[in-house]
């Protein structure tokens, strides 16, 4: 498992953060555990929803961004005085993250606990670490100005927030940022230099889904724009760089389930090895987080409400750790739990795409030279046209 720890004594910490562990306060001890037991509660409003596909167009070659991805949510009969109605059910975060919740609550009943895994003990650190600078972190985030540009927003989540939440603290930027972060620095003014690069981002199989992701992490992240930016770049709209980022995520997620989706076959591809292949992707707005999740191996899909990323001026510490959870799935995600798999309720995406399923395995790659051909631009082989043409609206029939 991988939340397994030995006592203090028997672990040799050297640089992996070890202070942090019996430096962690009681008073954020305290503040951890209520984190856990929101998170724990499926009716606190951090419980996942399973989700089938009703509608999609993955046979088609499409950025996420345009991507047609319906569903239905799974329901449950529920008997009231006016009849019986079906009602969404929702399943614990604990049952998906059984790993990373072993972990948190075997350090919250003794701080001598420390994972035995190097992997672990540094994601366990990482996050203890925050939690005791969560204000230095707040600070950044409350002095953005009411119009950062989406751009410069990205920048700023990456460096104060999602890069303090993993082990190796690097990111990749997807390359519009690049003219925001002048010497790599960043876009804030707090003049701390990135521990990320600007490059390319994207992912996707080149004949069907694809897309360039706002930050590549082992987690792809989706910053989201205000709904007038929305709309594709080109004359008489903003670039990417001009676009504000969303006060709260669009009802419609379509283009973040296609992202999760397609990174699922990404990571059971180059990741074989993994545990099981319930892969998160991460949206955001300036004010909600948002997780995804699928399993291309059980044909699975799982997604959270709207989680509230402040409370008052505060990072809320239930959604910090989800992000954390999300963030470090490797160490954390215990896969489809027996309850959910006992529904039978697919995700159906096996059933969407059909016959070019084996492509979903085999072709997905990051980055994702996609540079699809629209028919109209497909040139005939018909050979020269020899002579003048009169007339260039007459229909050319090649000689028999």
């Amino acid at each position: 498992m991988a939340g397994d720890g030995k006592p203090l004594k028997r672990v040799k910490l050297n640089d992996d953060y070890g202070g942090i562990y019996l430096s962690f306060t009681q008073n954020e001890l305290r503040k951890l555990k209520l984190a856990l037991s929101l998170i724990d509660h499926k009716l606190s409003g951090y419980g996942v929803g399973i989700s089938k596909i009703t509608v999609c167009d993955a046979l088609c070659s499409k950025s996420f961004s345009a991507a047609t991805c319906d569903c239905e949510v799974f329901c449950k009969p529920c008997i009231k005085n006016d009849g019986s109605v079906s009602v969404p059910e929702g399943y614990n975060l604990s049952g998906i993250f059984q790993y990373g919740f072993d972990m948190l609550e075997s350090y919250i009943a003794s701080q001598e606990y420390i994972p035995q895994r190097k992997g672990v003990r540094l994601a366990l650190a990482k996050l203890l670490m925050f939690l005791s600078d969560k204000g230095s972190t707040e600070k950044a985030l409350s002095h953005v100005p009411v119009d950062v540009t989406l751009a410069e927003w990205t920048v700023i989540v990456a460096h104060h927030l999602l890069s303090k939440l993993t082990i190796g603290s690097h990111y990749v930027l997807d390359r519009v940022c690049k003219g925001k972060c002048k010497d790599m620095m960043c876009t804030c003014g707090c003049r701390e230099r990135l521990t990320g690069q600007c490059g390319d981002t994207t992912l996707g199989v080149p004949s069907y889904w694809y897309r360039r992701t706002d930050i590549m992490m082992d987690v792809p992240v989706t910053t989201l724009a205000t709904e007038e930016s929305e709309t594709p770049v080109g004359e008489g709209h903003s670039s990417p760089t001009e676009m504000k980022p969303s006060q709260s995520l669009p009802a419609s997620k379509e283009h973040i389930r296609a992202e999760t989706i397609i990174h699922s076959f990404l990571q059971k591809k180059y990741h074989p090895e993994l545990d099981n292949f319930l892969i998160p992707t991460i949206a955001m707005s300036r004010t909600h987080v948002a997780v995804c999740m699928y399993d291309c191996e059980n044909d699975v899909f799982l997604e959270t409400p709207l989680l509230n990323l402040f409370q008052g001026k505060f990072l809320k510490e239930a959604t910090v750790v989800t992000l954390w959870l999300a963030l470090n799935f490797k160490y954390c995600c215990s896969g489809v739990p027996d309850e959910i798999m006992d529904t039978a309720f697919k995700a159906d995406f096996f059933k969407q795409v059909g016959p070019v399923l084996e492509n979903y395995f085999s072709d997905v790659t990051a980055p994702c030279d996609y540079r699809p051909k629209h028919e109209w631009l497909v040139v005939p082989k018909f050979g020269k046209v020899k002579g003048k043409v009169d007339n260039v609206n007459q229909i050319y029939r090649p000689p028999k």
